[in-house]
């Protein structure tokens, strides 16, 4: 322990026993405020502090009736003052300046397509003892195809209709110049250009088409390729027939 004493004495170039003392002194205090300050912010910012110390309210807001879609709520200037009343649409953001206005914000995007509950139970039912094969896909250029797919499948399987591929998967699939609206149900055949497809309702496509229209698929439309595996009903859901289009 001398030699190291020792050796801060030269690197020091400190022969005082005050000086070095008071030097020993003044690094501790630093590094033990350091560790203080760092104890003390983990502190504060920590869950037990802030449930004993809430943050204040800066403003207020009441609602009338908040199964309106539109709430409005009062809303506190820095002066004190009460500006207008806000009309915000679900999952929008109304911002209003100055005093005595009003903004109404509404949202406008096309709604995307869920299977409800009810249409899923109905599919169940309709699907059950199914023994077909069914894969699913959807169209790379419809938002909400995805989703909708993924809707559908969920109940395919709990329908217990089988897939030769993983349970979840869902083929992402590109379409050329016309792509199309609602959901196409595709199996192996010749295709004919510019003819109808005859489907009997008992055949294991038309009782899938049935109980897709029993729950309220819209636009259902099918189709017959040689590149489609023999055996196999593809389901591939494309643009919502219900969005605004160019």
């Amino acid at each position: 322990m001398w030699d190291i004493i020792g050796a801060i004495h030269k690197a020091l170039r400190i022969e005082s026993t005050w000086a070095f003392v008071g030097l020993i002194a003044l690094v501790a205090a630093i590094l033990g405020g350091a560790a203080a300050w760092v104890i003390d912010m983990g502190y504060k910012n920590s869950t037990d502090y802030k449930v004993d110390h809430p943050a204040p309210k800066q403003q207020a807001a009441t609602s009338d009736n908040s199964a309106r879609a539109g709430v409005a709520a009062q809303q506190l200037s820095p002066g004190g003052a009460t500006t207008g009343n806000i009309n915000q649409g679900p999952g929008s953001i109304a911002q209003v300046g100055g005093t005595g206005n009003s903004a109404t914000v509404n949202n406008f995007g096309d709604p995307a397509r869920r299977l409800t509950k009810e249409d899923r139970d109905i599919l169940i039912s309709q699907l059950a003892g199914s023994t077909s094969k069914v894969t699913f896909g959807s169209m790379l250029s419809a938002p909400d195809s995805y989703m909708y797919a993924s809707d559908l499948q969920s109940a395919f399987r709990a329908a217990g209709v089988s897939s030769p591929e993983p349970e979840d998967r869902i083929a992402p699939m590109m379409f050329g110049e016309h792509p199309w609206a609602g959901v196409e149900i595709c199996w192996w055949g010749t295709e004919s250009k510019g003819s109808s497809v005859d489907v009997a309702s008992d055949s294991p496509q038309g009782k899938i088409i049935g109980a897709l229209q029993a729950a309220h698929v819209h636009s259902i439309s099918v189709r017959v390729g040689p590149e489609i595996p023999e055996g196999l009903i593809r389901v591939v859901v494309g643009l919502n027939p219900e969005a605004k289009r160019d």
